[in-house]
């Protein structure tokens, strides 16, 4: 159905970095306030734990599929199928699985390029004034990092490891709308782009 496929193309290409956008708003006050060890230790609690816990359980969730489907559908049919695989297939857990990696490399930002980070916060201000701005910013980086994995691997190749498995050209694509996120969460909250004065907000339409 081609209003179906626009509807999820749409949801892929918008609300799935919005989703990463929105996970790190609040990644750098934490690691500011928790610093990279204790901030790690509580993202692989609150995100790690879970993930392990539901990995575990996938199989119990492709089973029901697989019964209506399989000439055998008894449980050791189905398990031989399975680890036949040569992964684990997480489904939608691969959003978590994602989140833990780029937490890491927020973490490892913050303690080996604090620095960095610094600048790229002081810049992002520019989006008190000028959302407009900094919007154009996002997509040309966006763009930057997307176009060339898109052509190199193509829409639907996924590099999957074990439980663990991401979109192959749009990892760095999510790791912009992330780090993107981290920038803006990370600006003192009256010289940002979330500021209650800032023109984002005087202006939204909604």
């Amino acid at each position: 159905m081609v209003g179906f496929d626009l509807f999820a193309f749409f949801n892929d290409t918008f609300f799935m970095s919005l989703m990463f956008l929105l996970s790190a708003l609040f990644v750098w006050p934490s690691l500011a306030r928790k610093g990279g060890a204790r901030f790690l230790r509580d993202r692989a609690l609150r995100l790690g734990v879970p993930f392990g816990v539901m990995a575990l359980l996938a199989p119990v969730g492709y089973y029901a599929a697989y019964r209506v489907s399989a000439p055998d559908p008894s449980v050791p049919a189905f398990w031989r199928e399975w680890v036949s695989l040569g992964m684990w297939p997480s489904g939608p857990l691969w959003f978590i699985s994602a989140l833990l990696a780029f937490d890491g490399i927020a973490a490892g930002l913050h303690r080996f390029a604090p620095a960095l980070m610094e600048s790229i916060l002081r810049r992002t201000s520019v989006g008190l004034r000028h959302p407009a701005a900094l919007f154009a910013i996002l997509i040309f980086l966006s763009a930057m990092f997307y176009l060339p994995l898109r052509v190199a691997f193509g829409a639907e190749s996924w590099v999957t490891v074990g439980p663990f498995s991401l979109q192959s050209s749009r990892a760095l694509h999510y790791l912009v709308y992330f780090l993107a996120g981290v920038a803006v969460g990370g600006c003192d909250a009256e010289l940002g782009l979330l500021a209650p004065q800032g023109r984002l907000a005087r202006y939204w339409s909604g």
